[in-house]
C-alpha cells in the first residue's frame, strides 16, 4: 500500500495541502508558518514547504511503513534521552536499549516491562530521526 493510499481521507480534509509531520510522519495542516519549521520533514529553510513539492509527491508514491515507535513509546524515550546534550543513535538489545551519546560513551536502560519496541530490530542503530525523537 503507498502513502497515497493510507493517508487518502486525511489529505483529502487537508483540501491537498499538506506537510509531514516530523514525529508521526503523518500529514498535517500546511502553511502554519510556526509550525512547518519546527514541524515539517518538508520544510526547506529560505523555502519553506510550499515550493517543495518534489518531495511531497514523492513520499505519496512510496510504500506506506509502520512506524517504528508506538506513541508510548516514543515518549518514553523521549523522556529517557532528555538529559544527555547530544545523543548519536540508539540500539537494542534482548531487554535493553543502548543509548550513544556524546563523546563515545552510552547509558544501557533496562527495557520497562510496559514497552517492548517491537518495531526495533536488536543491534540496529537508530537515528534519532529514524525515530521520530
Amino acid at each position: 500500500m503507498k502513502n497515497f493510499e493510507k493517508y487518502e481521507k486525511e489529505i483529502k480534509e487537508l483540501n491537498y495541502a499538506f506537510g509531514l509531520d516530523k514525529n508521526t510522519n503523518k500529514p498535517m495542516k500546511c502553511f502554519e508558518a510556526d509550525k512547518c519549521a519546527k514541524y515539517c520533514k518538508f520544510w526547506k529553510d529560505g523555502w519553506g514547504c510550499y515550493p517543495n513539492r518534489e518531495d511531497s509527491t514523492k513520499w505519496l508514491y512510496e510504500e506506506y511503513q509502520e512506524p517504528l515507535l508506538t506513541k508510548e513509546e516514543r515518549e518514553y524515550l523521549k523522556a529517557v534521552i532528555k538529559p544527555f546534550k547530544h545523543v548519536n543513535y540508539i540500539k537494542k538489545g534482548r531487554v535493553w536499549l543502548s543509548i550513544y551519546h556524546s563523546e563515545g560513551y552510552y547509558t544501557c536502560i533496562c527495557i520497562d516491562y510496559g514497552y517492548k519496541f517491537k518495531g526495533l530490530e536488536e543491534q540496529k542503530e537508530y537515528s534519532l530521526e529514524e525515530l521520530g525523537l
